[in-house]
């Protein structure tokens, strides 16, 4: 079944149309349901969003949606983007209200009143009746005592959550102030091995236990900075992926690290992060990291860029998203200053390969060639060099599979080469069902240069990883490719 989902239109930003349907994300994952729409002040449209609890109740969050990051709409809403929307913790979402137990105030008889219940008191003691009630002066009158009522059941619940982070945080500061104290080496590894142990057991102790140590690599005491480099040591061999949030800070200490052997230790647990993370280190924060320092100038003002050049050589060598990323921003250093300079030198370090991929991943086609033809490259690249990128770059838009594949496996390898072969293909199908909503198989096949059937292979594997927005669907035995949204 095909779910009928067509593109956002501004008419459909009404509660009718929203309230009650499921938001889905980019990656295809239900992340809320719309509980309700509200304008804020500036009369802009948001979505309040209603969440699935762990013990399955619904519960109204804090965050919202604008309504302009919707994409398309149909039986559910999806988003242009990704949001991230906290989970709900059993603590927040159990409460108890133990409602107060009010004493009935005295009543106040008025004398009249008093004197005629006397009366009738009276008349029943004459009567034998067996109650004998007594007299008491109007002062002393007391209210009935009301039946003992059962007190509330108090329910122990767990500290409130910011409590317990609180204490969290508090736990492991104390071990990292006496990690630094401690002399017996023995007593050291422990702690370290301690310290290792808390860091798997909530988020607040990573937070607390890496920004620690990125506040200690920046102390001026040596014993101190290579304690924290030692540590981070062992916290990425244990996870590499706690230290991916925090991977811009460690790096910069390690830029600015005076102590070769501080340096390799920091380095040393760089690359494994970098190896292992591959294209996750390529975050928002990263390239805004690279932005503010290659680009802008705002950090590490005091180092010398061949230092950071060749530090992020070291740590970067078997990372090639991050190359092609620090790459994007030589390049776009060499159109701003247009003439020799060491950001043309730098990309030297790199290969063809990078240098054209970078093109192809950062800059739109009508870049390519102005690059190529700067004084600055012209001069720092043979013709050889700068034919092999104009090749790569023609392959690409050609969609010839074959050449492309012959030139990259060679210096790459068979990983990166599919890895950019894909990226092509990927982007001439959005181009081509940007235009029309439903293609035969076999012509959009027929728009690339294969000789092995890669195509028909990488095109399926990017539907099932829902990385196109494209299915297959067979009308008359025949194979078509069709955007999600055709029917």
């Amino acid at each position: 079944m095909i779910s009928k989902i067509r593109p956002f239109r501004e008419d459909d930003n009404s509660s009718e149309k929203l309230v009650g349907k499921p938001i889905v994300d980019p990656k295809g994952d239900i992340i809320a349901t719309c509980a309700e729409v509200f304008e804020d002040e500036k009369k802009k449209k948001h979505m309040r969003l209603s969440v699935k609890t762990e013990i399955g109740t619904d519960f109204i969050v804090e965050e919202t949606i604008p309504v302009s990051a919707i994409s398309k709409i149909g039986e559910v809403i999806l988003l242009k983007k990704t949001f991230n929307i906290k989970p709900i913790p059993v603590e927040e979402i159990v409460t108890f209200e133990i409602q107060e137990v009010k004493t009935p105030k005295e009543k106040t008889i008025p004398p009249s009143e008093e004197r005629e219940k006397d009366t009738q008191q009276k008349s029943q003691a004459e009567q034998g009746t067996d109650k004998t009630i007594e007299k008491q002066p109007p002062e002393a009158t007391k209210a009935t005592p009301l039946p003992k009522q059962k007190e509330p059941e108090v329910i122990q619940t767990e500290p409130k959550e910011e409590s317990k982070k609180t204490t969290q945080r508090t736990t492991v500061k104390i071990l990292l102030e006496e990690l630094l104290t401690l002399e017996d080496p023995t007593q050291k590894q422990t702690l370290k091995e301690q310290l290792v142990k808390k860091i798997k057991k909530s988020k607040t102790n990573q937070k607390t236990i890496l920004k620690g140590i990125v506040r200690y690599l920046a102390s001026p005491e040596l014993p101190t900075r290579l304690e924290m480099a030692e540590l981070l040591t062992k916290i990425v061999r244990q996870d590499y992926e706690i230290v991916i949030p925090y991977f811009s800070e460690l790096l910069t200490a390690a830029y600015n690290e005076p102590d070769k052997k501080i340096e390799s230790v920091l380095c040393n647990s760089l690359i494994r992060v970098a190896i292992e993370a591959n294209s996750k280190l390529v975050t928002p924060k990263m390239e805004k990291f690279f932005n503010d320092l290659i680009i802008n100038h705002k950090l590490c003002k005091t180092i010398s860029f061949s230092r950071i050049h060749n530090l992020n050589l070291k740590i970067f060598v078997n990372n090639y998203d991050m190359q092609t990323l620090i790459v994007s921003k030589y390049i776009k250093q060499i159109f701003v200053k247009k003439s020799g300079n060491d950001y043309a030198d730098a990309l030297k370090d790199f290969n063809a390969v990078i240098i054209a991929n970078s093109l192809i991943r950062f800059f739109s086609p009508e870049k390519w060639q102005p690059f190529i033809n700067l004084p600055a490259v012209k001069k720092t690249f043979d013709e050889h060099f700068i034919a092999t990128i104009n090749t790569i770059l023609t392959s690409f838009v050609e969609g010839n599979i074959k050449t492309l594949t012959d030139i990259i496996k060679p210096k790459l390898g068979t990983d990166l080469s599919k890895k950019i072969v894909q990226n092509m293909i990927k982007t001439r199908i959005d181009d081509f069902l940007t235009n029309i909503s439903i293609i035969p198989l076999d012509v959009m096949t027929s728009f690339f240069q294969d000789d092995n059937n890669m195509t028909v292979q990488i095109l399926y594997d990017l539907i099932n990883k829902n990385e196109i927005n494209a299915q297959i669907i067979f009308i008359e035995e025949k194979t078509y490719i069709a955007t999600s949204e055709h029917g």
